[in-house]
């Protein structure tokens, strides 16, 4: 089995044609700030060749449209794509996709994702860019803020497995108090800058990268 490599940085990205090429078929018109983006060019720098298989819409098409394999939410797999469907309040509600990139000794799953942003705050898209997350199965990964269902609105429908069969290593478990990343998904700026400053005065916002 081969050995993977996670992503936990944006690290080499920009430019990278994995993301920012017709390759990618969100690109250019949807690229980079947006989760479909990037989960579909992870794939591209996981398997070496442009996947198929995965859809062309929306975040919440994914999970109905895929010709991948797909597999249940509570068994995470490395480079699995999480799908969601729905939406935090005051966003478009089309669902968000984020890559398996560690599973933690305590079950616990980090993943890395990238959010729809065009707005002109440099601040906002930098950070929604690419982050992480982490969250556990055991809850349907909603973990409190840092998670994706409950606080943040998503209906978790499973995981697109990746074709490779990758070595499953369990990691060590996380490290203590990671702050959950911004929220994933389509906000007005204005919406973006109040949960940011909300997040700051409670200490939540503390990114990993």
């Amino acid at each position: 089995m081969p050995t993977y490599t996670a992503r936990t940085t944006r690290t080499g990205m920009n430019g990278n044609p994995c993301w920012y090429s017709t390759q990618n078929r969100y690109y250019p018109t949807f690229g980079l700030p947006n989760c479909t983006c990037y989960a579909y060019g992870r794939w591209i720098e996981l398997l070496g060749y442009t996947p198929s298989g995965l859809p062309g819409g929306d975040a919440g098409t994914w999970w109905n449209s895929t010709s991948y394999t797909r597999g249940s939410a509570s068994t995470p797999k490395l480079g699995a794509i999480l799908c969601m469907s729905g939406g935090p309040p005051g966003t478009s509600g089309r669902g968000h996709v984020a890559v398996v990139e560690q599973i933690y000794s305590d079950g616990s799953v980090l993943f890395s994702n990238s959010g729809y942003y065009r707005g002109n705050d440099p601040q906002t898209w930098n950070e929604l860019y690419f982050y992480l997350r982490c969250a556990h199965p055991s809850d349907n990964y909603q973990t409190g803020r840092h998670g994706y269902s409950g606080y943040g609105g998503y209906n978790i429908q499973g995981f697109i497995i990746n074709p490779i069969d990758y070595d499953p290593d369990i990691s060590p478990d996380p490290p203590p108090g990671p702050g959950p990343g911004p929220e994933p998904g389509k906000y007005p700026t204005r919406l973006i800058l109040y949960k940011r400053a909300w997040m700051r005065t409670r200490g939540d916002l503390n990114d990993y990268v």
